[in-house]
């Protein structure tokens, strides 16, 4: 038993909240396994939940299907704060740390994962400003992204680029008033939407190496292609970009030359963010799923009384909870400052390979209805696979791991971590990799 002790006082405080943990319960599709989250979290949890179940479905199915981007519903989504819950209060976040966020980002994902993609990136992007920007940069730049006035964006991919960072080809010429930025990125989420309030990205710099810069909107010189329409995520505005000789001043994030280790610490985050996306995708595979199953009835009965559709069923729903339990899990450690590159990449793997395998089970079980371009269960597919990718493929999570296992410990992690599943198999720090934090969709 791990109580809950004093949340309230941590918020004030801006340090994250611990979880709780309880009797299990009847799964009901919002909770299952008896954690409990904060109250804190749960109010911005359930209010996301009730707002996303209150969309109409077709918005997502237009988007699909003509590239538009949802710009109203995505300023309604960031004013209930969603993209400012992990940070702390102290910088305009909710205090609710890498678990509250990840939380949010779940129950949204469980609805619609592109509007989770949105979400992520820009807090990714704000993640980016926070730990990297100086105070002026800070109120430029991050507080108008955590009031919800706009979108952040992090450019790394490039066309040619695999998943070496420090390979970076974009380049920054030093000016006397600034910086010139010369280069091109692809697959950027948000950069192709009209909410674009600032791009953070990396770029080389003669002598120094990779630096992070600050790009705002409406730079002379900032060229945002069109909607790319990938096979997923197709609501989240994902697009090129292009740094044709703009001029940015005051607009490098950290040290000179420190730019690519400022990017791997945010691949954590950026990593256990997906993991919430992907266990979310998964829970919500099921639970379209399972509604379908108990409420479509044949010449023999219901879907649901179907031995092969109630074992479909029964997989789908261990997948969902181990994906819930692994990305909880690795974000309490977080919380708890730990190093958890190991844990980010378990969960990362775990829950996206969740989310595919239960977006394929959920296009079994729905038959031809699945397989519609544009409906829900077929936008499932999509979003599933373009998870798998971004922040570091499968195969680099097993490379991270692979790696980890020099180190790895089989004894069973101390009291530091407030979560169940604590039992489980951990290895050790894993080493920083040069990986983007998403070489597709998502960076």
């Amino acid at each position: 038993m791990w109580p809950w002790r004093g949340a309230r006082a941590g918020l004030a405080r801006g340090a994250p909240v611990p979880l709780s943990r309880r009797a299990p319960a009847p799964a009901s599709g919002e909770e299952h396994l008896g954690l409990d989250l904060p109250p804190e979290v749960e109010d911005i949890c359930r209010n996301v939940t009730r707002w996303a179940r209150a969309l109409p479905p077709e918005l997502f199915t237009t988007a699909a299907e003509q590239g538009v981007f949802p710009a109203e519903a995505v300023l309604a989504l960031l004013h209930l704060g969603v993209q400012r819950a992990a940070l702390p209060v102290r910088s305009g976040g909710l205090g609710l740390g890498a678990v509250g966020g990840g939380a949010a980002l779940s129950r949204l994902a469980a609805v619609e994962c592109s509007l989770a993609a949105v979400v992520m990136a820009s807090a990714s992007c704000a993640a980016l400003l926070h730990l990297g920007g100086t105070p002026s940069q800070k109120r430029r730049w991050l507080r108008p992204l955590l009031r919800g006035e706009g979108l952040g964006a992090i450019a790394l991919t490039e066309p040619d680029g695999g998943s070496d960072l420090a390979a970076v080809r974009t380049r920054a010429e030093a000016a006397p008033d600034g910086w010139h930025l010369f280069g091109h990125k692809t697959f950027i989420t948000n950069a192709a939407g009209p909410l674009l309030h600032v791009v953070v990205t990396l770029a080389r710099v003669d002598g120094a190496g990779p630096c992070c810069f600050a790009v705002p909107a409406g730079t002379p010189g900032l060229r945002l292609g069109p909607p790319l329409r990938p096979i997923g995520w197709t609501a989240a505005g994902v697009g090129d970009v292009t740094f044709d000789g703009c001029l940015v001043r005051n607009a490098m994030l950290g040290a000179p030359g420190k730019g690519l280790s400022l990017v791997l610490r945010a691949l954590t985050q950026g990593r256990l963010a997906i993991a919430a996306i992907g266990a979310g995708l998964a829970q919500g595979a099921w639970e379209r799923c399972l509604a379908r199953a108990r409420g479509r009835v044949s010449a023999n009965g219901r879907l649901l009384d179907h031995e092969a559709v109630r074992r479909m069923l029964v997989d789908m729903w261990v997948r969902a909870a181990a994906a819930r339990l692994f990305a909880l899990d690795a974000a309490a450690a977080l919380d708890a400052g730990r190093d958890v590159r190991t844990e980010a990449a378990m969960a990362k793997l775990v829950a996206t390979e969740a989310a595919v395998d239960n977006a394929k089970s959920a296009v079994q079980i729905f038959g031809a209805a699945g397989t519609r371009p544009g409906e829900p269960v077929a936008r499932l597919w999509g979003d599933a696979k373009v998870l798998e990718i971004v922040e570091g493929t499968s195969e680099i999570q097993r490379l991270v791991l692979g790696r980890a296992l020099e180190r790895a410990s089989p004894e069973a992690p101390t009291e530091a971590v407030p979560v169940a599943g604590r039992g489980a198999a951990r290895g050790g720090p894993g080493r920083a990799e040069a990986v983007p934090p998403g070489s597709t969709p998502g960076t």
